[in-house]
């Protein structure tokens, strides 16, 4: 059979084209999130508020908590920090998430047009800027958004130095990206040999004397920011070593069970995060038995073979380490740069194939389609009542990813429109058969006044004590204790709990069985009115001297909560009322 000629129209290169597609895709999140702007508003999660409140009171916090893990992922909490400083709270959260967005996907652009050409680029750019689980990971304060922005970042880096002049400067810097890249999670040390084996392949397997002194001079710059942070860290008010506390927390960990693996029978079937990587590997057998039609053969068969062997060494993490990255959709997103490198080697071997205006004709259409698509909201708990297992409605609407090539071949125009309507679709039928995201929903009003409720609550606790030491107490069987649980997280009160029940003391001992002494803050959270009362008469029951410090309503979008603020001055003298 006569193989099908390829038509491949010249592309744009000037610095003006390349500036038209990054304002398109610079102003995709802006678009996406007047559209429908949950993604912006985080998850009620508590780590992520812990990184929030990291944001606030950095330097506070590296003093105060410079054991805790969270305090050496400095990569993460340096540029939460800085924006946090010189812009108010909701102002500062926009600002960072819209630029941690837009930093990702002009990276990914500059990086996949050098492997695949601006068609290319410019398409999956788009559908990853339209992927509700990308715009989740990177709209919320944990520290996987960092992670997909250094990756991508560091992929550019890479792919610019292994093409082009200037090459030894670009890998040091490549280098330090990398040091930034594992400073968010060291688990993300994963990704390093997918950036070192990108920059072989891309570049041209060189002789051994020059891989060594290139990668030395990659190791210098993962070295020279590695003080960077170090000498930063210090000068905050943490320690020098920053890294420390992680690779104590990571070898404990490695030492135990996780006590958060599930069984996969549990989760997989709801587990719609994995929806688009599975869709993209089943495509990678087509796209490698096509590969020789692509004009960019050699490129095209790294990102498959990347893809699959990256989702291979999480597959091995998650059954052979028994630690469940695939379960939780902040590090199964750690598959997004693998599955959108693959899948642009996909559509590029559909994309060569147009001649530019039914490019043109195809790209907008896919822009208006994943926009409206993410602007849809389906009766959610309708679909799950009827979906006993959500993750096959996505997967079945998707499946058109990986049949394109196969089944429309010769029709590649129709094939491109098959693969945009399966990611609409599929993305859509994700976002909406998430759980882990509605209690927001059940908390009532819209998930950016709560954020702006946990906000202020936060802004309250740093004014009364900007230590900090501040100790909580609230009813764990109220309505609203998913957030008060977040406002708690703000100021890491995870051993500063005065106890599980409200109003009671357990013999004058806290959660975390340590004694209630004189000096202690408490802000006690509730939306009963007589909360500072029934708190007060308890600790004076008990002993103490209180002395009431303030109280302030917190309102919310849908019920506002009081936080009564008190501080416990000293025992009452034996014989007196309430003494014990």
């Amino acid at each position: 059979m006569r193989r099908p000629e390829r038509r491949v129209a010249s592309e744009p290169s000037s610095p003006t084209g390349i500036a038209r597609d990054l304002a398109l895709l610079l102003l995709l999140p802006a678009a996406l999130a007047l559209l429908g702007s949950d993604w912006l508003w985080g998850t009620p999660t508590r780590d992520a508020w812990i990184y929030y409140g990291y944001f606030r009171r950095l330097p506070v916090y590296l003093a105060t908590f410079p054991e805790w893990y969270f305090t050496s992922r400095l990569s993460v909490l340096l540029p939460g920090w800085l924006v946090h400083s010189v812009l108010p709270p909701i102002a500062a959260h926009l600002v960072l998430h819209l630029l941690l967005v837009q930093t990702a996907l002009a990276a990914f652009y500059l990086a996949t047009r050098r492997l695949f050409g601006r068609r290319t680029a410019l398409f999956t750019s788009v559908a990853l800027a339209a992927h509700p689980f990308f715009l989740i990971a990177l709209g919320d304060n944990y520290v996987d958004g960092f992670g997909i922005a250094y990756v991508f970042l560091a992929l550019a880096v890479a792919t610019r130095a292994a093409q082009g002049a200037r090459r030894l400067p670009l890998l040091a810097v490549a280098g330090g990206l990398a040091t930034l890249l594992v400073s968010a999670n060291l688990f993300y040390v994963v990704f390093l040999p997918l950036l070192a084996g990108h920059y072989v392949v891309v570049r041209g397997w060189p002789t051994a004397r020059v891989l060594l002194r290139e990668a030395a001079v990659a190791a210098l710059g993962a070295v020279a920011a590695f003080a960077g942070l170090c000498l930063v860290n210090q000068g905050l008010g943490g320690r020098f070593l920053y890294i420390l506390p992680s690779l104590r927390f990571a070898d404990s960990l490695v030492r135990q069970t996780n006590p958060f693996r599930w069984p996969p029978g549990s989760w997989v079937p709801i587990a719609v995060w994995l929806v688009l990587p599975v869709l993209v590997l089943a495509g990678v057998p087509a796209a490698l038995r096509r590969a020789r039609e692509s004009r960019r053969e050699g490129l095209l068969r790294w990102s498959q073979i990347a893809a699959v062997g990256f989702f291979f060494v999480m597959l091995a993490v998650e059954g052979g380490l028994r630690t469940p990255v695939l379960q939780w959709w902040f590090y199964a997103s750690l598959l997004l740069p693998v599955t959108f490198l693959a899948l642009a080697g996909q559509v590029s071997l559909l994309l060569d194939r147009l001649d530019e205006r039914t490019f043109t004709r195809l790209l907008v259409g896919s822009v208006v389609g994943l926009l409206a698509a993410h602007a849809v909201t389906l009766p959610h708990e309708r679909l799950l009542s009827l979906a006993r297992y959500p993750v096959l409605l996505p997967l079945a609407f998707g499946l058109g990813i990986p049949l394109a090539m196969r089944l429309l071949a010769r029709r590649a125009h129709v094939s491109v429109a098959l693969v945009v309507a399966s990611l609409a679709l599929s993305g859509l039928l994700s976002r909406n058969l998430t759980w882990f995201d509605r209690p927001w929903d059940r908390l009532g009003g819209g998930r950016s006044e709560l954020f702006r409720q946990v906000a202020r609550a936060e802004g309250l606790a740093r004014r009364y004590d900007p230590g900090p030491s501040l100790y909580y107490w609230w009813n764990q069987d109220d309505e609203l204790h998913p957030l008060f649980d977040l406002v708690g997280a703000t100021a890491l009160s995870g051993a500063r709990i005065v106890n599980l029940a409200f109003p009671d003391l357990q013999n004058g001992r806290n959660a975390m069985n340590l004694p209630i002494v004189p000096g202690m803050k408490v802000a006690i959270l509730s939306r009963d009115a007589d909360a500072a009362r029934e708190g007060r008469a308890a600790f004076e029951a008990a002993g103490f001297v209180v002395a009431p410090l303030g109280e302030e309503e917190v309102p919310g979008p849908g019920t506002s909560f009081r936080m009564s603020f008190l501080e416990l001055r000293g025992r009452r003298a034996t014989g007196e009322p309430g003494a014990p």
